[in-house]
């Protein structure tokens, strides 16, 4: 809570002329309905389709289907902030999905980070949508996940565990 008010105060002595409500993004995120908070587990069951990969390995793809609100009275633009899942070795997202905005990003802790193209404007009280082709990999049931809001005064994680069914 210290480090957030700190960060929002140096933020505002760096850039005197520009408002803090233009990049304090507070948006809601939803996987399959399910609000992120307190750290969910999100069952999955639909399959995408299946992929052969260079490995030779075959891979189930489940949807994922992501939602976000601006629960504010202001719009909020995409040029704000930036959005990204991360997947632990377990798991992994198809990379030539239409809803990434570039390949894998292998983390030095072995994690995956996929950035999320996100829409333009999210008016307030609006919605964005959008969907994920998820694989788990080997014989795994539960895979940790988390969401990441990138923004000018910080990162803010909504972790879950998404498990199929």
């Amino acid at each position: 809570m210290k480090l957030a008010l700190e960060e929002r105060i140096r933020w505002s002595i760096d850039n005197p002329q520009e408002s803090l409500s233009r990049i304090d993004v507070k948006l809601d995120f939803y996987i399959n309905n399910i609000k992120l908070d307190n750290n969910p587990e999100i069952s999955v069951c639909e399959r995408l389709f299946q992929k052969m990969e260079p490995s030779g390995y075959l891979t189930q793809y489940y949807q994922i289907n992501i939602d976000i609100h601006n629960p504010n009275k202001v719009s909020v633009d995409s040029n704000d902030y930036d959005l990204a899942m991360v997947t632990i070795s377990s798991a992994k997202i198809d990379s030539e999905y239409k809803s990434l905005r570039s390949n894998a990003i292998s983390l030095p802790n072995g994690d995956s980070l996929y950035n999320l193209n996100t829409g333009d404007f999210i008016f307030p009280d609006g919605w964005h949508h959008f969907d994920i082709p998820f694989a788990f990999l080997n014989s795994t049931m539960k895979s940790k996940c988390w969401l990441k809001i990138f923004t000018e005064i910080g990162v803010t994680d909504y972790p879950f565990t998404i498990s199929r069914q």
